[in-house]
């Protein structure tokens, strides 16, 4: 159902859009189960003009709420309508069942070792012992060196990022120059299809201790309120075949502000 309906105008036709707001009936949307836009599929004004999907500044997010918002290319000025809006929507609904939901228990165990291992094939998020490899690195490059090697073929890295004495190293180099301001975790991150929808940190209590994250390349840092423990678990949310189903919507006859 349309809740909402916003155009925005810009001297160039190409940058113009018409944003749309739905809400979403007949599935269950909480913390558990989240929703968010898929894709378009077809999209016509009332003059028969095909329009295109277009682009959030910010991305779209899963929400735990039963709404859902994206845009379309503005039509002319003349149509007073949008006579045909099909998509989808995703629905989120991830369990430990499903594997949607990856629980890792006592993380500090699992340095430099893939969290997803035997879980998913084509993504890797590898908690990095940044301390452990700064002392390899203080003692000789050579150390530091053998570690790299070390971790590239425990965690069948290949030479996608740049190679091992190249964009490896880089990418720990840079990693211990940038730093933290506060007690993080640092992972190895390569997931090219988005499959990771969230990466939570939980104490001995089972209350959220991250507040935050940044995100660049193959590099991600969570950061925490504290200096992480052992007794502590990571979980991971993770997009799949059984955990996100996408949902068809269609509109008709969306009347232009």
């Amino acid at each position: 159902m349309v809740t909402d309906v916003r155009e925005q105008r810009a001297l160039d036709q190409d940058n113009s859009t018409v944003e749309l707001t739905l809400k979403v009936n007949g599935i269950k949307v909480d913390e558990n189960r989240m929703v968010k836009f898929g894709r378009i599929t077809k999209a016509t004004d009332n003059l028969g003009n095909a329009l295109e999907e277009k682009e959030s500044s910010f991305g779209y997010d899963y929400k735990d709420r039963n709404e859902v918002s994206f845009k379309v290319s503005a039509p002319p000025r003349k149509a007073t309508a949008l006579s045909t809006v099909e998509g989808t929507i995703k629905y989120f609904s991830p369990t430990l069942e499903n594997k949607g939901k990856v629980e890792i228990n006592k993380p500090l165990d699992k340095y430099n070792t893939n969290f997803l291992k035997g879980v998913v094939s084509d993504v890797k998020l590898i908690l990095i012992d940044e301390e452990g490899l700064k002392k390899k690195k203080a003692e000789n490059d050579a150390a530091f060196d053998k570690e790299l090697e070390k971790f590239r073929k425990e965690n069948a890295i290949n030479e996608k990022v740049g190679g091992f004495m190249t964009g490896l190293k880089d990418f720990f180099e840079s990693m211990f120059s940038f730093g933290s301001s506060g007690p993080s975790m640092g992972f190895y991150l390569d997931d090219p299809k988005k499959k990771i929808v969230s990466i939570s940190v939980y104490d001995e209590k089972n209350e959220k201790v991250n507040n935050g994250y940044f995100s660049s390349g193959t590099q991600m840092t969570v950061n925490l309120n504290t200096a992480p423990k052992n007794t502590w678990k990571v979980v991971v949310m993770l997009e799949n075949e059984k955990s996100m189903k996408e949902i068809n919507f269609s509109l008709n006859n969306v009347f232009l502000p």
